[in-house]
Parts: C-alpha cells; sequence; structure tokens
C-alpha cells in the first residue's frame, strides 16, 4: 500500500512542476486544460487497473 501511495504522490509532484510553466505560457485556462487532461487520464488509468483486478479476482 505505501508503494502505492509513493507511485500516486510522484504523479502529483509531477503535476505540480508542470503547473507553473502551463500557467504562465497559457493562464488559467491552460490550468484547467491541463487539470482536463490529467482527469482524463486518471480516469483511464483507473479503469485499466480495476480490469485488470477483476481479472486476477475472477479468474
Amino acid at each position: 500500500m505505501i508503494m502505492f501511495r509513493a507511485r500516486r504522490t510522484r504523479w502529483y509532484g509531477l503535476l505540480v512542476l508542470a503547473a507553473v510553466p502551463v500557467a504562465r505560457t497559457w493562464g488559467i485556462i491552460g490550468l484547467w486544460a491541463a487539470m482536463a487532461v490529467a482527469n482524463v487520464l486518471l480516469v483511464m488509468l483507473q479503469g485499466t487497473g480495476f480490469h485488470r483486478h477483476g481479472a486476477k479476482v475472477a479468474g
């Protein structure tokens, strides 16, 4: 569980590091777009993980 949290924290750290240049270049619109992209990526990764875990439990 700790390893999972460390990986998740790393991704949030990358998101924070990307926020400053995005904000400087594209402003608030860029931040909203980056947040939307991050949320879509999060949903896709969580869905993939759910299906993999479900396949292990079922099979």
